[in-house]
């Protein structure tokens, strides 16, 4: 299926990876994660076979199987435990690089109970009518 249609990595979540144990995506990036190497086997033959009826290809140097430990989209995958990566973004010091901070926050929202309460200061600073220099200060 062209990835370049909006649709597209929904419908590839949604028609090949459906039945999928072990497996998650971002767009069209796939990893599998599971508790044993049989397992592992497992869900890559399923995965496989879901790729080769769907008549996609796969770009071999882009392919890691068998690690032990993978990093994915600020994830790191180890051992079937799937965790954030630490990682510092600068302080920001503009609206746009407020709004660029909280985007990237987001994205970790499950590894924070009550994001929203905890962002919420942040997200009023972006609204309007507010200057465009931001106040950073540690807690």
């Amino acid at each position: 299926m062209p990835f370049g249609l909006v649709n597209a990595s929904a419908t590839f979540s949604r028609n090949e990876l459906r039945n999928s144990q072990g497996l998650d995506n971002y767009l069209d990036d796939v990893f599998a994660h599971t508790p044993d190497c049989s397992s592992h086997i497992l869900a890559l033959r399923d995965f496989f076979q879901s790729i080769c009826q769907a008549k996609l290809t796969l770009r071999p140097f882009k392919c890691e199987v068998g690690e032990t430990t993978v990093s994915f989209l600020g994830h790191s995958l180890s051992k079937g435990v799937i965790l954030h990566r630490q990682e510092t973004a600068p302080s920001p010091r503009t609206l746009k690089q407020l709004r660029s901070f909280l985007r990237l926050a987001s994205y970790y929202r499950k590894y924070v109970p009550d994001f929203a309460v905890v962002a919420a200061h942040l997200t009023d600073a972006t609204k309007k009518g507010q200057p465009n220099e931001v106040q950073w200060n540690k807690v």
